[in-house]
């Protein structure tokens, strides 16, 4: 029998006395053997005259096996290999014509074409494929079930499929010919679960489930159901979702996320799926790189499908020629964002109508954002009350909304500035104009956040992290509101007037609505802190300031996970400390009750607020080590709470805080590398919002009805003509935003002629890889270079001589005797081949 991969040679007809209990002798002692099958099954001597016949290809003889003796013309050898498999691994035409006549199953033997590249015989197997022949859908080639083929053991069924494997073999044309045929790779998660359990079938559940993901993501099989994507159409006749989730761009953005999901929950594999992560995006940037012309890029950054696939992006007017970037958005693809193509379409419609904005210096922008704050509410007022002329388009670009948000956050911050310093021109507790201004705004700021989360979407919208400081910030403020009223009306109802001196909170009974206004105020202090904290998020348009705020936000988030482990350690020293100090403090107040004389000294450790504010200065130097000193008859508790104390001075102040520090230095050199790519994508992720048709009135103007101001100044304008002539008027059909449509065909042609240079390019890098991989050891010494110089100078005089003999040949050679000369000719010809070839051996030899 013959030994395929190592495997052992068997004796066929002893295989099954193998099966039976057998014992073994070890000086006096028996032991017990396992009842182990070795062999679960051993061929008849048909099968084995089958087998040879098989290998010797003789078909005749193994039609007669077939049908006159009966042989299963799928049966397996000790090795698990059917006749098929086996001829198609030695490439017998005949012999695999025969076996397919007689309905050989092709299961194995398409896989074993698959792994020796074998395109014809892939041909072959598939135009035998009875299960598929006749299926115009979309076909798979699926696992083979359980109970098919138990004792292949070297196969791949159990974790592959034949396209699956093509696709990991890298075999364009075997690919491409699967996937033309209308085979597909089925998604794991339309796979329905397996009814067995245990850990091998888990382990196989998890390969089958990673090989397929490394065909889904494959630039080969992405590719591929593209280009055969309008063939498949033109046969159904119809348009279908599933031939529109094709788009290439579309896959590969949406698998990074996935494939790095599942390598956060598939922690057997997770370095596999951060690889195919990385792969499925770098695919997407380099089908961006191979873009020559704007044309292009502009067809790239627009997906016409983008609405049907994903009903949670909702995509505007002057969207649609940046689809692709709000799903790398969704999807987190910062490489695709920070392409220099990607960079160029964003800015090119967000600096639309801006003129030479983009080229100012830093001092010149900053300069002209105060102009523009001073006289900010003029602009808004000429917005509402001038509904149809050129301000109000000029309104609407990118730039001046982000703009108006700017100066918008601006004014906030100098009314909360003034609102700290209220107590100096205000002595009197009443509602105070600039308290209801504040009070507006925060509204205006309500009502923002409320539309902004219901266009992007709450997952998107809480991805964004100035969101998250926006949240507690207007808490912050409503509660500081809502309990200041309360406090306010309590004590304007005891003093019958609206404005309450100051001299009435002295009185005992207000102390209630005394402490509702102070906690009022502290809640108002959070409100300030994180109102500056959240206007920082504006920095991220600059490119100075833009890569620091990303630094602090990351060293922020560090700070937060470090909280959580420092947490535990500071709970465990307070809880013992407390503990520790319990018996003590409890001995001193009994004394203290009992006798008269003794003086009522409170101890730091007495209460767990006194004991966790003594361990938390202690981190800045603030204690003193009397805290830990008790009376004669307590020594031990006080040697003991010294000795806890500076185990946690090391572990606190020595370990933990030296922790922090290098997960922030860490976090800033993490940033640094990827600066410019995090600074991008932040930076589109903030331009998309003022891109999109949002109404460009930042708060507090987001409240005023504009709708019905330009209904009514509309109408207006109809009715008395210097209405028009003062606002200036013009048709809405001249500031209406032209609407581009991208034509889908067109799009299609771009991303096929994008796969091509993709696909030419690699082959062209992988032609010139091995003159790359050259060691210093197989560089070439002086010597053999003076050599090959030589060798190629040889070569050179022999190719000239033959040129001269040519041309001498032409010039002499009469038209009557040219057999002659043609025989004069060649036998020239071929000693000259003959010394070129022998030089050119010996130049090889020499490289």
């Amino acid at each position: 029998m013959e030994n395929r991969g190592g495997d052992i040679d068997i004796d066929e007809p002893g295989c099954a006395d193998q099966t039976r209990p057998q014992t073994e002798i070890l000086g006096t002692k028996y032991v017990e053997m396992e009842e182990i099958d070795f062999c679960p099954y051993s061929p008849s001597p048909e099968e084995i005259a089958f087998f040879e016949a098989v290998r010797s290809g003789n078909s005749a003889e193994v039609e007669e096996l077939i049908n006159v003796k009966h042989v299963d013309v799928d049966c397996t050898n000790v090795n698990g290999e059917t006749a098929l498999q086996i001829a198609v691994k030695r490439e017998a035409f005949d012999m695999v014509q025969t076996l397919l006549r007689n309905k050989a199953d092709i299961g194995a033997a398409l896989f074993e074409a698959v792994r020796n590249n074998s395109l014809q015989y892939v041909r072959i197997l598939v135009a035998h494929d009875s299960r598929h022949r006749k299926n115009t859908a979309v076909k798979t080639l699926g696992k083979l079930s359980a109970t098919q083929h138990r004792s292949r053991s070297e196969n791949f069924e159990e974790f592959l499929t034949p396209l699956v494997l093509a696709v990991l073999n890298g075999n364009y044309e075997i690919v491409e010919f699967f996937v033309s045929k209308g085979y597909r790779v089925d998604h794991p998660n339309t796979q329905k679960p397996q009814s067995e359990t245990g850990s091998m079938v888990r382990l196989k559940d998890s390969l089958f489930k990673l090989n397929t993901y490394k065909a889904l993501a494959s630039p080969l099989y992405i590719s591929q159901t593209f280009l055969h994507e309008n063939r498949e159409r033109k046969e159904l006749n119809k348009k279908s979702s599933s031939y529109k989730a094709n788009d290439p761009l579309y896959r590969s953005i949406v698998l990074r996320r996935k494939l790095k999901q599942l390598g956060h929950s598939e922690n057997e594999f997770r370095e596999d799926y951060f690889a195919l992560s990385a792969q499925s995006e770098n695919f997407a940037v380099s089908l961006l790189d191979e873009c020559r012309n704007l044309e292009e890029i502009a067809a790239v950054m627009d997906v016409p499908e983008a609405e049907t696939l994903n009903g949670k992006i909702q995509l505007r007017q002057k969207e649609h020629r940046l689809r692709v970037l709000n799903l790398a958005i969704k999807y987190r693809n910062r490489k695709f964002i920070a392409h220099p193509y990607s960079q160029i379409m964003l800015n090119a419609i967000a600096y639309k109508g801006s003129g030479k904005w983009n080229q100012l210096s830093f001092k010149t922008k900053f300069l002209l954002l105060i102009l523009y704050t001073l006289f900010m509410p003029l602009c808004m007022l000429g917005y509402m009350f001038t509904p149809a002329n050129r301000l109000r388009k000029k309104m609407e670009t990118p730039l001046c909304k982000l703009m108006s948000q700017a100066s918008s956050v601006l004014w906030f911050l100098a009314l909360v500035a003034m609102s700290a310093f209220q107590d100096k021109y205000d002595s009197f507790l009443r509602l105070s104009p600039l308290t209801v201004i504040i009070g507006i705004w925060v509204v205006g700021i309500i009502v923002q956040e409320i539309k902004q989360a219901m266009y992007q979407g709450m997952e998107r919208y809480l991805g964004e992290w100035w969101h998250l400081a926006v949240i507690p910030m207007i808490i912050s403020y409503v509660l500081a509101a809502v309990l200041w009223i309360v406090g306010y009306a309590s004590l304007a109802r005891d003093a019958h007037d609206l404005t309450v001196p100051l001299t009435k909170l002295e009185d005992g009974s207000s102390m209630g609505s005394y402490h509702l206004l102070l906690l009022s105020n502290s809640f108002y202090a959070f409100a300030v802190l994180l109102t500056f904290f959240e206007a920082s998020h504006l920095l991220q348009v600059d490119s100075t300031l833009g890569p620091l705020h990303l630094s602090l936000m990351k060293m922020t988030k560090d700070i937060v996970r470090f909280f959580a482990l420092f947490a535990l350690n500071f709970c465990a020293f307070a809880l013992a400390m407390r503990k520790l100090y319990s018996q003590y403090v409890q001995l001193t107040a009994a004394q203290v009750a009992k006798s008269s004389n003794a003086t009522n000294t409170s101890h730091p450790f007495e209460r767990i607020e006194g004991t966790v504010e003594t361990l938390f200065w202690a981190l800045f130097g603030h204690v003193e080590f009397s805290a830990f000193e008790t009376d004669e008859n307590s020594k031990i508790t006080m040697v003991t709470g010294q000795i806890l104390f500076a185990v946690y001075s090391l572990a606190s102040i020595l370990v933990v805080l030296n922790l922090l520090i290098a997960m922030l230095n860490n976090s800033y050199k993490k940033v640094d590398k990827e600066k410019d790519t995090k600074f991008k994508f932040a930076r589109t992720r903030l331009w998309m919002y003022y891109i999109s048709e949002v109404s460009p009135l930042p708060p507090p103007f987001n409240l005023i009805p504009v709708e019905k101001i330009a209904s009514a100044v509309r109408w207006l304008a109809r009715r008395y003509k210097w209405v028009k002539k003062c606002l200036g008027c013009i048709k809405a059909e001249e500031i209406t935003s032209d609407t581009v449509k991208t034509n889908q065909k067109r799009r299609r042609v771009v991303i096929k002629n994008l796969i091509h240079r993709y696909f030419s390019g690699k082959q062209n890098t992988l032609r010139k890889e091995p003159d790359k991989n050259t060691t210093p050891s197989d560089e070439d010494t002086p010597e053999e270079e003076d050599e090959v110089q030589t060798k190629l100078m040889e070569v050179t005089k022999t190719l000239q001589s033959l040129q001269k003999a040519v041309h001498q040949f032409r010039r002499k050679t009469p038209a009557v005797r040219i057999r002659e000369d043609e025989l004069f000719f060649l036998e020239l010809f071929f000693n000259l081949f003959l010394k070129m070839n022998m030089n050119m051996k010996a130049m090889k030899v020499a490289y």
